[in-house]
């Protein structure tokens, strides 16, 4: 059972003067491997980034391929891997993984249905984002096929071979946005090394979107050690795909909803880089395009403002912290009609230990 807390007006939360969201700062990492066991670092997991030779038919192993159940990923992995790699959370406000993120900062301009699950443990100040729920995520015709040509686009530009969805690296980066301390792990596609991305990442732009700039944090050297590996947050490399954009509504779509996704998902752990290979109505990329994440919000000006995004997400943050001032299990819900933000507390849970 659960019980209404309180509800935050979408409207009223992406209102507010610009906020700063400083340049991500990778931590630690883990990986799994084909066994599903955990390693901490793991970056002899992560691929390089192989494009492949065009026209790629992502269709090729589709008919023997068993879909698997969506990965919302296991906290506990981010958990131990903060505490062997000795990161200390004492100042930490939220830990999650990224994908509650980007639900929650597209949420002003796609309205789709979600709901995470939040707990809050004993003398802890972190509130912890643990999954995320999508409503009627494979309701459209042929989604396990999509979800498939982007599983097969990642292999093909990893080396190619047949998808495997049983190992993954993920980067746990430290950021913050306003005045909240955020730890977030996410999947990371793979990395590329170049003179151009051998150099930090460019500082975000002051443009007409009007982006704030990101700042870097002074690095705690108590916290995390220098690493002296040449693959890092500044080469790595998310795989995008989308349709060949052939007309006016295409073109839309693509702006509107698909560069906003992209958008928001390197933006948040400071990717880079982003390469989208564009497929034609049987399923072969004929096309592969490279996207500076720092490129997309000013070719989308005129169908989103970022300010919008980050305002929205950094109220949300700030509510819930004024919401959730004791331990126990609670449930943040996005539903129809899309006008407000849902807090409940679970209250036939266990006591969080």
């Amino acid at each position: 059972m659960t019980q209404r807390l309180a509800t935050l007006s979408v409207r009223d939360a992406m209102k507010g003067k610009p906020v700063k969201m400083s340049q991500p700062r990778e931590v630690t990492s883990f990986a799994i491997d084909t066994n599903h066991q955990r390693i901490l670092n793991g970056k002899t997991l992560l691929k390089k980034l192989q494009l492949p030779k065009l026209p790629c038919d992502l269709n090729q192993g589709f008919d023997t391929y068993e879909m698997p159940p969506p990965n919302v990923g296991d906290f506990d992995h981010i958990v131990k891997s903060l505490d062997e790699s000795h990161i200390k959370t004492d100042d930490v406000d939220f830990i999650s993984y990224r994908n509650n993120f980007n639900k929650i900062m597209e949420s002003p301009y796609n309205k789709n249905s979600w709901q995470i699950n939040i707990s809050k443990k004993p003398n802890s100040k972190s509130i912890h984002f643990d999954i995320v729920q999508l409503e009627n995520s494979s309701s459209f015709p042929d989604s396990d096929r999509f979800t498939y040509q982007g599983y097969k686009f990642e292999s093909e530009c990893t080396g190619g071979g047949p998808v495997d969805r049983n190992s993954e690296f993920c980067s746990i980066i430290r950021t913050h946005l306003g005045n909240h301390t955020i730890l977030m792990a996410a999947e990371i596609d793979c990395y590329q090394i170049s003179e151009k991305n051998s150099r930090r990442p460019p500082k975000h732009p002051r443009n007409e979107v009007q982006v704030e700039a990101q700042v870097e944090e002074s690095q705690d050297e108590s916290q995390v050690e220098k690493s002296q590996d040449e693959i890092n947050l500044k080469n790595y490399v998310e795989l995008k795909t989308a349709k060949v954009i052939n007309s006016e509504k295409a073109q839309f779509t693509w702006e509107k909803y698909k560069l906003l996704k992209f958008w928001i998902q390197s933006y948040l752990v400071g990717v880079p880089m982003i390469f989208c290979g564009f497929k034609d109505d049987d399923g072969k990329v004929v096309e592969i395009s490279q996207i500076p994440t720092l490129s997309i919000p000013d070719r989308c000006r005129r169908r989103w403002d970022p300010t919008v995004c980050l305002n929205f997400t950094n109220n949300l943050l700030t509510w819930l912290k004024s919401e959730i001032s004791e331990d126990g299990n609670f449930i943040l819900k996005f539903q129809a009609p899309f006008q407000e933000v849902t807090l409940e507390r679970v209250t036939n849970a266990q006591p969080v230990p």
